[in-house]
């Protein structure tokens, strides 16, 4: 019983060490937001085709302030979904065809409504794709009287990217390398906010070009998925200490470390690891009879700009 007591002592040791650390009832699901926040459940006050349905390759930025994102918790988030909706005046639906689209995500310390002319200015260091080069199909109906429109227009990131609104505002980059097909006569447009002075605004030029020609207020409002930043929550049971943390974004690796000084040497955990029933979160139990005199855990992600 005291090697267990001292086990237990060394994991709570460890819990207080580490920045990734919680409680049980961490968040395990998805935070989901629209920015600007005051268009969630009601209409933007402009709309647009660009930059997906437009004949040319174009380059488009959209600047959000971080302001918008007060919904991520003081660790930041991965982001891994975005969403657009028809603006909510339509007559008839948007549709359009992108062969080659890019989309980059960073963080910038450049302003709404005052994004520099040249798009390489606006980019922050974290810059990262989270999206393609790769193919879009956007097909979205239009329901008359309905304001707004729901969130049908989803683009899915294979690669996460790591936001804390903290470190600034957050860049989309948008490359429609291809550019697209013609939506048709009397279109709907993809609801947006034209409000000098508000959270959003963005730069449109030439795929290939160093500078905008248009830059301006406007921006889409935007719908967001956020993984949280995964936590481990330690439990001490009869026969084992059990680990567990939330199983999104996949790119977390379990590290471990007998000691902390003089320097602690971080190697992976085995992958040994279960999921609980819903999927949501991985688990890991360590017998106490091979536990060991102390153990020190933490979550690492490899991805660029991860937090540490």
């Amino acid at each position: 019983m005291k090697v267990r007591i001292q086990i237990l002592g060394k994991f709570l040791s460890m819990v207080a060490l580490l920045v990734l650390t919680c409680t049980a009832d961490y968040a395990q699901f998805v935070i989901a937001f629209v920015v600007p926040n005051n268009r969630a459940s009601i209409d933007g006050t402009s709309g647009s085709t660009l930059p997906f349905a437009n004949p040319n390759p174009i380059r488009y930025q959209q600047v959000y302030d971080a302001s918008e994102f007060s919904a991520i918790n003081q660790d930041g988030g991965w982001i891994r979904r975005i969403f657009f909706r028809i603006d909510g005046e339509c007559r008839n639906g948007y549709g359009t065809d992108v062969s080659s689209l890019q989309i980059n995500l960073s963080t910038t310390s450049k302003v709404p409504d005052g994004l520099s002319s040249v798009f390489a200015e606006n980019v922050g260091a974290d810059d990262r794709i989270v999206f393609g080069p790769a193919s879009v199909h956007f097909v979205e109906g239009c329901s008359p009287g309905t304001s707004p429109q729901p969130f049908g227009m989803i683009i899915s990131f294979p690669t996460p990217f790591y936001y804390n609104p903290d470190d600034g505002n957050l860049l989309l980059d948008i490359r429609n390398i291809s550019g697209g097909t013609d939506p048709g006569m009397n279109s709907g447009t993809i609801d947006g906010e034209f409000t000098p002075g508000d959270s959003v605004a963005r730069l449109i030029g030439a795929a290939n070009a160093t500078s905008g020609v248009i830059n301006d207020s406007f921006g889409l409002v935007t719908r967001f998925e956020i993984w949280p930043n995964p936590k481990l929550n330690v439990e001490l049971q009869t026969n084992s200490v059990v680990l567990s943390w939330a199983a999104n974004p996949e790119s977390f690796v379990l590290q471990t470390t007998p000691f902390l000084l003089p320097e602690p040497t971080w190697k992976p955990a085995s992958n040994d690891f279960a999921y609980s029933t819903n999927g949501l979160t991985k688990i890991y139990s360590i017998p106490l009879d091979s536990a060991g005199a102390s153990g020190f855990f933490r979550l690492v992600s490899p991805m660029a700009a991860a937090p540490p």
